[in-house]
């Protein structure tokens, strides 16, 4: 579908935005949806030792900087 209308608009000329979602097949999430919407999911609040051994293999790779353009 989203490449039918991209080729639809360079056909008609047009510049168009095409958003779209690929993420994956869904036959995972059922379960979680589900689950959700029968009020059986409990909140889990993540360790901080844990957050911190997760983060742990990126610890060396560059940081993102803060670009100020007096846009937002």
């Amino acid at each position: 579908m989203v490449i039918d209308e991209a080729k639809r608009a360079r056909e008609e000329g047009k510049e168009k935005v095409i958003l779209f979602n690929w993420s994956g097949h869904g036959l995972m999430d059922l379960t979680g949806y589900d689950s959700y919407f029968q009020g059986k999911l409990t909140d889990y609040a993540l360790p901080e030792a844990e957050l911190t051994k997760s983060l742990e293999p990126i610890k060396d790779l560059p940081k993102p900087s803060l670009a100020k353009t007096g846009k937002w």
